[in-house]
């Protein structure tokens, strides 16, 4: 190979470098500062699937040996895909006035071709100075949640700031939480020197955001999911400096909340108590057992193996979306969807016994996911990709694990 001997040439290369690195973090800035705001209802393309499409192309121009490697640990997800293609694709066949089932087979790899190229740009920015627009992009976003308003469609309680529902706000929250679990623990790998300040700022501010909005949200599940969390924290993470520091705030901001979102205080906080009874009613978990296993239904016996698909139109009492990610994936896919899916979950749980607090992360989102239908969620698909990153970056005590298909 011919190496270049120009002085200007040789300039050049580190500053075009860096003008890339730079590229990618204003891209993922924009991600996840767009990430948790729903204009349109659930289900539809949101302003943040165009960044989306601009970090999947970008990863084409970025891919090395090293990071071809990486993909590999989505071999085993890509089995589900396939079976869930070959689901959708076949009822569409014989349904074809139906496009439900065209696009919940092109939501399924749009999600799995984002997981591949998030995959490809965090390895492209962790451990460089670009990896602080992520910590600014998280930030911004939780100014935004606060400012930007949700779709005007949603009424009443099902309200929840930039969000559609409560759910979504408590699913974010656990999202935030991971994030800064890993991030704590694993800050030297990710930072490699850069954003020491950001990255503190990061850390603190997440970990406050995050106990405000599952508290706003009410979520059951998702306050579930962060309890489990927060007994990792405090058991392994915080320290006496951390905890005074974090009330001090907390109640800085509770007090900011009564004086400057009355509105939301009064609502959510102090005299909506049919709300509160409403979000925090534990009694309506056994009515809510009984109408997701009431919408469990197969119209042929065989369909149990192979499921009934995701349509708008499908031939049963009802085609409500079951608040269960495994009984959707049973009902949609059939047993062989729900082995392909668990298959490949649990390469994930194994995969994160590496990182510290990874298990409970893990964990958690398995929690959140009995009670609610979370896997159309970006949020979800971006995280894994990152905790997957992370995982390829620590010191190879053990080989990393490389799953293959069977």
């Amino acid at each position: 190979m011919k190496i270049p001997t120009n002085p200007t040439v040789l300039a050049k290369s580190p500053t075009r470098r860096l003008h890339k690195e730079t590229l990618l973090g204003i891209l993922l800035f924009s991600n996840f500062a767009f990430i948790p705001l729903y204009i349109f209802p659930s289900g539809s393309l949101q302003p943040v699937d165009f960044f989306i499409l601009f970090i999947v192309i970008l990863s084409l121009f970025k891919i090395t040996n090293e990071r071809l490697i990486l993909l590999r640990e989505l071999a085993s997800l890509l089995p589900f895909i396939l079976w869930v293609m070959l689901i959708q694709l076949s009822y569409f066949a014989f349904n074809v006035d139906d496009i439900g089932y065209l696009k919940k087979a092109a939501e399924m790899v749009y999600l799995f071709t984002l997981t591949c190229g998030f995959l490809i740009v965090f390895r492209a920015i962790c451990g460089k100075q670009s990896i602080n627009f992520v910590y600014f992009g998280i930030i911004i976003s939780l100014l935004l949640i606060f400012v930007v308003p949700g779709n005007p469609d949603t009424q009443g309680v099902r309200l929840s700031f930039s969000f559609n529902n409560p759910n979504q706000l408590g699913y974010f929250a656990i999202m935030l939480l991971s994030y800064h679990i890993i991030i704590h623990n694993n800050k030297d790998i990710i930072n490699n020197g850069y954003g020491g300040k950001v990255c503190k700022i990061f850390i603190y501010v997440s970990f406050i955001f995050a106990h405000i909005f599952v508290l706003l949200s009410l979520s059951k599940s998702a306050i579930g999911a962060i309890l489990m969390l927060d007994y990792y924290i405090f058991s392994k993470q915080l320290k006496l400096k951390f905890i005074a520091i974090i009330i001090t705030i907390l109640a800085v901001l509770v007090v900011l909340m009564l004086f400057c979102l009355p509105q939301i205080a009064r609502d959510r906080i102090l005299s909506s108590s049919d709300y509160l009874t409403q979000r925090m009613n534990m009694t309506k978990v056994e009515d809510r057992y009984y109408r997701n296993m009431g919408r469990l239904v197969f119209k042929h016996d065989w369909q149990v193996i192979t499921g009934i698909g995701i349509g708008y139109r499908q031939n049963i009492e009802d085609n409500a979306e079951i608040h269960n990610t495994y009984l959707m994936i049973l009902r949609a896919y059939g047993v062989i969807g729900v082995l392909l899916f668990c298959f490949w979950f649990f390469k994930i749980i194994m995969m994160s016994r590496r990182i510290e607090g990874g298990v409970f992360i893990t964990t958690a989102l398995l929690l959140y996911n009995i009670f609610h239908y979370g896997l159309r969620s970006r949020s979800l698909w971006i995280f894994l990709a990152f905790l997957i990153v992370l995982i390829s970056m620590l010191p190879n005590k053990k080989p990393m694990h490389k799953p293959k298909f069977f």
